[in-house]
Protein backbone atom coordinates (compact mmCIF):
# COMPACT_ATOMS: atom_id res chain seq x y z
CA UNK A 1 0.00 0.00 0.00
CA UNK A 2 1.63 3.28 -1.05
CA UNK A 3 1.35 6.45 1.02
CA UNK A 4 -1.42 8.07 -1.03
CA UNK A 5 -3.42 4.81 -0.94
CA UNK A 6 -2.90 4.60 2.82
CA UNK A 7 -4.03 8.22 3.29
CA UNK A 8 -7.09 7.50 1.19
CA UNK A 9 -7.84 4.34 3.21
CA UNK A 10 -7.54 6.28 6.48
CA UNK A 11 -9.87 9.06 5.37
CA UNK A 12 -12.36 6.60 3.87
CA UNK A 13 -12.51 4.62 7.14
CA UNK A 14 -13.05 7.81 9.15
CA UNK A 15 -15.91 8.78 6.86
CA UNK A 16 -17.43 5.26 6.95
CA UNK A 17 -17.46 5.47 10.73
CA UNK A 18 -18.93 9.02 10.64
CA UNK A 19 -15.99 10.25 12.67
CA UNK A 20 -15.66 14.02 12.49
CA UNK A 21 -12.16 15.15 11.61
CA UNK A 22 -10.31 18.09 10.13
CA UNK A 23 -7.61 17.53 7.50
CA UNK A 24 -4.73 19.97 7.07
CA UNK A 25 -2.23 19.74 4.20
CA UNK A 26 1.25 21.12 4.96
CA UNK A 27 4.90 20.80 4.04
CA UNK A 28 6.67 17.60 5.05
CA UNK A 29 7.25 17.19 8.80
CA UNK A 30 9.95 14.85 10.11
CA UNK A 31 10.37 15.93 13.74
CA UNK A 32 8.47 17.52 16.62
CA UNK A 33 10.49 20.67 15.94
CA UNK A 34 9.17 20.76 12.35
CA UNK A 35 5.59 20.52 13.64
CA UNK A 36 6.21 23.29 16.18
CA UNK A 37 7.75 25.54 13.52
CA UNK A 38 4.64 25.13 11.34
CA UNK A 39 2.31 25.55 14.35
CA UNK A 40 0.50 22.34 13.37
CA UNK A 41 -0.71 21.48 16.84
CA UNK A 42 -2.66 24.70 17.37
CA UNK A 43 -5.40 23.87 19.88
CA UNK A 44 -4.40 20.22 20.22
CA UNK A 45 -2.19 18.37 22.65
CA UNK A 46 1.14 17.75 20.86
CA UNK A 47 1.70 14.02 20.34
CA UNK A 48 4.84 12.15 19.44
CA UNK A 49 4.64 8.80 17.69
CA UNK A 50 7.39 6.20 17.86
CA UNK A 51 7.83 2.83 16.16
CA UNK A 52 9.61 0.37 18.45
CA UNK A 53 10.60 -3.27 18.29
CA UNK A 54 11.61 -5.83 20.88
CA UNK A 55 15.02 -7.52 20.88
CA UNK A 56 13.72 -10.48 18.85
CA UNK A 57 12.40 -8.16 16.10
CA UNK A 58 9.18 -10.20 16.23
CA UNK A 59 7.03 -7.78 18.26
CA UNK A 60 6.42 -4.21 17.14
CA UNK A 61 4.87 -1.28 18.98
CA UNK A 62 3.49 1.97 17.61
CA UNK A 63 3.62 4.27 20.64
CA UNK A 64 1.73 7.58 20.83
CA UNK A 65 2.37 9.74 23.86
CA UNK A 66 2.26 13.33 25.02
CA UNK A 67 5.10 15.16 23.28
CA UNK A 68 6.27 16.59 26.62
CA UNK A 69 6.84 13.13 28.10
CA UNK A 70 10.17 11.38 27.94
CA UNK A 71 9.65 7.73 27.05
CA UNK A 72 10.97 5.39 29.73
CA UNK A 73 11.58 2.26 27.63
CA UNK A 74 12.37 0.15 30.71
CA UNK A 75 9.03 1.03 32.33
CA UNK A 76 7.19 0.53 29.04
CA UNK A 77 8.92 -2.82 28.56
CA UNK A 78 7.66 -3.91 31.99
CA UNK A 79 4.10 -2.71 31.23
CA UNK A 80 4.09 -4.58 27.92
CA UNK A 81 5.88 -7.64 29.37
CA UNK A 82 8.35 -7.39 26.52
CA UNK A 83 12.04 -7.92 26.03
CA UNK A 84 14.18 -4.80 25.65
CA UNK A 85 12.77 -2.15 23.32
CA UNK A 86 14.53 -0.01 20.76
CA UNK A 87 13.63 2.07 17.73
CA UNK A 88 12.82 0.02 14.66
CA UNK A 89 14.81 0.80 11.54
CA UNK A 90 13.38 2.80 8.66
CA UNK A 91 13.43 -0.43 6.66
CA UNK A 92 11.24 -2.21 9.25
CA UNK A 93 8.94 0.80 9.43
CA UNK A 94 8.39 0.60 5.69
CA UNK A 95 8.12 -3.20 5.67
CA UNK A 96 5.57 -3.37 8.51
CA UNK A 97 3.50 -0.19 7.99
CA UNK A 98 4.46 1.12 4.55
CA UNK A 99 5.48 4.39 6.20
CA UNK A 100 8.49 6.59 5.82
CA UNK A 101 10.30 8.43 8.60
CA UNK A 102 8.17 11.27 9.95
CA UNK A 103 4.82 9.67 9.07
CA UNK A 104 4.44 7.30 12.05
CA UNK A 105 0.86 7.40 13.30
CA UNK A 106 -1.74 5.07 14.81
CA UNK A 107 -4.02 6.11 11.93
CA UNK A 108 -1.70 4.11 9.65
CA UNK A 109 -2.74 0.80 11.21
CA UNK A 110 -4.48 -0.28 7.95
CA UNK A 111 -0.93 -0.66 6.62
CA UNK A 112 -0.31 -3.44 9.18
CA UNK A 113 -1.54 -6.28 6.99
CA UNK A 114 0.03 -8.92 9.24
CA UNK A 115 -1.59 -7.75 12.49
CA UNK A 116 1.80 -7.76 14.23
CA UNK A 117 1.80 -4.25 15.61
CA UNK A 118 0.50 -3.29 19.02
CA UNK A 119 -0.72 0.30 19.24
CA UNK A 120 0.26 1.79 22.59
CA UNK A 121 -1.53 4.99 23.62
CA UNK A 122 -0.78 7.34 26.47
CA UNK A 123 -3.38 6.73 29.19
CA UNK A 124 -3.21 10.45 30.04
CA UNK A 125 -5.06 11.33 26.84
CA UNK A 126 -8.62 12.39 27.62
CA UNK A 127 -11.60 11.28 25.54
CA UNK A 128 -12.65 14.76 24.47
CA UNK A 129 -9.11 15.94 23.84
CA UNK A 130 -8.29 16.97 20.28
CA UNK A 131 -5.19 15.24 18.89
CA UNK A 132 -3.48 15.33 15.51
CA UNK A 133 -1.91 12.48 13.57
CA UNK A 134 -0.52 11.94 10.09
CA UNK A 135 -2.85 9.87 7.85
CA UNK A 136 -0.06 7.81 6.28
CA UNK A 137 1.93 10.74 4.96
CA UNK A 138 3.89 13.46 6.73
CA UNK A 139 2.45 16.16 4.46
CA UNK A 140 -0.99 16.11 6.08
CA UNK A 141 -2.46 16.01 9.58
CA UNK A 142 -5.84 14.73 10.74
CA UNK A 143 -7.38 16.32 13.84
CA UNK A 144 -9.82 14.21 15.87
CA UNK A 145 -10.72 13.48 19.46
CA UNK A 146 -9.07 10.73 21.44
CA UNK A 147 -12.44 8.94 21.78
CA UNK A 148 -12.80 8.96 18.00
CA UNK A 149 -9.24 7.68 17.57
CA UNK A 150 -10.14 4.74 19.81
CA UNK A 151 -13.31 4.08 17.82
CA UNK A 152 -11.28 4.17 14.59
CA UNK A 153 -8.65 1.74 15.90
CA UNK A 154 -11.26 -0.64 17.32
CA UNK A 155 -12.96 -0.80 13.91
CA UNK A 156 -10.18 -3.01 12.55
CA UNK A 157 -10.36 -6.78 12.94
CA UNK A 158 -7.03 -7.13 14.73
CA UNK A 159 -6.70 -4.11 17.01
CA UNK A 160 -3.80 -4.84 19.32
CA UNK A 161 -4.37 -1.84 21.55
CA UNK A 162 -2.91 -0.95 24.94
CA UNK A 163 -3.42 2.16 27.08
CA UNK A 164 -0.25 2.56 29.15
CA UNK A 165 2.60 4.94 29.97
Amino acid sequence: MNQSALESAVLTRLEQLSIPYRLMQHEAVYTMEDAERLHLDGDTRPVKNLFLRDSSKKHFFLVSLDAEKKLDTKALRAQLQSSSLSFASEELLFEKLHLERGAVSPLAIPGDLSGEITVVLDDDFKEEELLSFHPGTNTASVFLTFADLLRYLQSFPNPLLRLVL
